[in-house]
């Protein structure tokens, strides 16, 4: 059985982080695929006239869509081990720690981006973003 342990918080360069926006890019895209996906389901009311069918596809719809669940949450768990904190997956939203002067913040990245130029304290989230060339003059 595998642990529970959790996932190690990995704090990431600017350079590093940059580096890792080609592999997590296709990820972020295949978990907005996904969650357009779930909403389908979610929304899908099908009635049959026979209750074996009604069954049968219940129980088809219902293995499918965990299957998708189970796929979505793969993905993110390998994106959080790679140390990618997915803020929105609708806006494609990312987070990596860093460190600056000695304390957290994250870089802020999202999808269509074609780097990071912006990062924000902890505690200030995506409101407070700001260019990552303040972040250099520090």
């Amino acid at each position: 059985m595998r642990s529970l342990a959790l996932v190690e918080k990995r704090y990431l360069t600017l350079e590093d982080a940059d580096a890792l926006l080609v592999k997590i890019k296709p990820l972020i895209k295949k978990l907005q695929d996904i969650d357009d996906a779930l909403e389908i389901f979610d929304s899908v009311e099908i009635e049959y006239d026979d209750s074996h069918s009604d069954a049968y596809f219940e129980i088809q719809r219902n293995k499918r869509y965990h299957k998708l669940y189970l796929e979505f949450y793969k993905i993110l768990e390998s994106l959080l081990e790679k140390g990618c904190i997915v803020k929105n997956v609708e806006e494609g939203l990312i987070d990596f720690y860093s460190m600056c002067d000695g304390r957290e913040i994250f870089l802020c990245w999202h999808l269509g981006e074609k780097k990071i130029k912006f990062w924000h304290e902890i505690e200030t989230g995506f409101q407070g973003r700001k260019p990552i060339s303040l972040l250099k003059k520090n």
